[in-house]
């Protein structure tokens, strides 16, 4: 393998490992919109964004490596590269980097039956370290660190009849 494959294979690999951010430079672009079978995608932006912008697209485009098939000769194309960075994606653990950033860690979730209004009284009568870190007016979700522990609590006020100990209950419960 020449300099050149050899310089683009450690820069990619760098630019992989810090999560494939924008921009993806002209350097890894022209090479990797020519190898695997891809299109250009028009420009980089178009690359990144259809193989790079979200882990899900990330670990798409790991398969699609991993699975590759490397025909030709090297002297015509950059197979020698793509068989490279194939054996790189098996072995270098980069496949389960991504995919830990697709599956977020499941967080206890909790339903808060009460009007929008006394979420915080109630909380605050819980005998538990619990604060209000997040809202999501438009599905009544909000997110509670309960005990430094973040949990996803629905808000539900269908006429509020919510009972503060069946609250504090329910908030044990998750401890």
């Amino acid at each position: 393998m020449n300099e050149e494959r050899t310089r683009f294979l450690q820069e990619f690999k760098q630019y992989a490992v810090s999560g494939f951010p924008w921009p993806l430079r002209a350097s890894l672009y022209q090479p990797l919109s020519n190898m695997f079978r891809h299109i250009a995608h028009y420009n980089s932006r178009g690359f990144w964004t259809a193989w790079f912008s979200t882990p899900k697209n990330q670990a798409q485009w790991l398969h699609r490596v991993q699975n590759w098939n490397c025909y030709g000769d090297p002297q015509y194309c950059w197979c020698d590269v793509e068989s490279a960075l194939k054996d790189w994606v098996q072995h270098s653990g980069i496949q389960e980097m991504v995919s830990a950033r697709i599956t977020p860690a499941k967080r206890p979730r909790v339903l808060i039956i009460c009007d929008q209004g006394l979420v915080q009284d109630i909380i605050s009568e819980v005998e538990l370290d619990i604060t209000l870190v997040d809202l999501d007016v438009d599905n009544d979700a909000q997110d509670l660190e309960l005990n430094g522990k973040r949990v996803d609590a629905d808000i539900r006020h269908p006429g509020c009849e919510c009972d503060t100990k069946k609250v504090e209950e329910i908030l044990k419960s998750i401890e």
